[in-house]
C-alpha cells in the first residue's frame, strides 16, 4: 500500500507528470491518503478560491 501525503496529492492534481506517471505504474498496489491529508486538501481550495475571488 502507498500512502500519499499532502504534497503528492497536490502535485498530482496539478498535473505533475513524474507523479503521476508513477501512481499509473503501481498496477494492483493500493493507493490511499488519510483524513488530515483531506482536510489539508480542502483547505488548500478554499484558500486558492479565496486568493483569486
Amino acid at each position: 500500500m502507498f500512502l500519499l501525503d499532502t504534497n503528492h496529492c497536490s502535485y498530482a492534481i496539478l498535473g505533475n507528470i513524474q507523479v503521476l506517471d508513477r501512481l499509473a505504474n503501481l498496477g494492483d498496489e493500493s493507493i490511499a491518503s488519510c483524513t488530515i491529508v483531506k482536510g489539508e486538501l480542502i483547505d488548500m481550495a478554499a484558500r486558492s478560491r479565496a486568493a483569486t475571488g
